[in-house]
């Protein structure tokens, strides 16, 4: 679907655009919400529909973020039913479990941050210093200073299996 067809959603029934969300992948589903504010209402009116399967965390929170400055005289009802509402002000922004864990300002969950599959995941400081990135932002919390894998990975140029391989992970 081009950016080009857009304005085209906009005039389309409810139910037509729901079939059509569930032929596109996640990543499409938040380029979608993402052109237009008004597209993203849609999206999100597609999304917590009554007797329709629950969407994962990775489309329901970008549409959200998207669809929540939307004019539109049930926008407040549409937005209030996404089922993460009551919890948003305490929820991982990776995975959406129940933290009260801040890394740098933003709530990350402990299962997000060490898991090696995650954008987020966080490895020790002497990782990084033996990838030869030597300054460096570190969380201290208490597991001892964090780094981000993925800043070792853009500053030291490296990738990250040999992170993997650091740590002493099997690549």
């Amino acid at each position: 679907m081009s950016l080009y067809s857009l304005p085209a959603l906009l005039w389309c029934d409810i139910d037509a655009i729901h079939v059509i969300l569930r032929y596109l992948r996640p990543a499409d589903i938040r380029a979608l919400a993402a052109s237009s504010q008004k597209v993203a209402y849609l999206v999100a009116e597609c999304l917590v529909r009554r007797g329709v399967r629950p969407w994962p965390w990775c489309v329901a929170y970008p549409v959200y973020v998207c669809a929540r400055r939307v004019i539109h005289i049930a926008a407040f009802e549409v937005l209030g039913r996404f089922p993460f509402i009551s919890r948003l002000s305490r929820c991982c922004r990776c995975c959406g479990a129940r933290t009260q864990r801040r890394v740098m300002g933003v709530l990350l969950c402990s299962v997000c941050t060490r898991n090696p599959n995650n954008r987020w995941w966080m490895v020790p400081v002497r990782v990084a210093r033996t990838m030869g990135v030597l300054c460096i932002y570190a969380h201290y919390g208490p597991r001892g200073p964090l780094v981000f894998a993925e800043h070792i990975r853009l500053l030291g140029n490296v990738r990250r299996g040999a992170i993997r391989k650091a740590m002493g992970l099997c690549c």
